[in-house]
């Protein structure tokens, strides 16, 4: 499916816990400015209409152990 160039919803997903050493990822943690991006399309309930969300998983380097999370 191609994407779409103005989805209908944007989420952004940042991970909370370091899955390789277990620290929590603090609101101050500095992000990656790029971001894999994947859409969804599903149809509307209440107007029947298709709607794309775009769904942004942001990206870090862990502070305790260094890792790309």
């Amino acid at each position: 499916m191609e994407q779409c160039s103005h989805p209908d919803h944007l989420q952004d997903r940042y991970p909370e816990v370091c899955p390789h050493c277990g620290e929590t990822l603090e609101s101050d943690t500095e992000w990656d400015s790029s971001c894999e991006k994947r859409q969804v399309l599903d149809e509307n309930e209440a107007n029947r209409q298709l709607e794309y969300t775009e769904y942004r998983a942001h990206s870090c380097s862990c502070l305790k152990c260094g890792k790309r999370v």
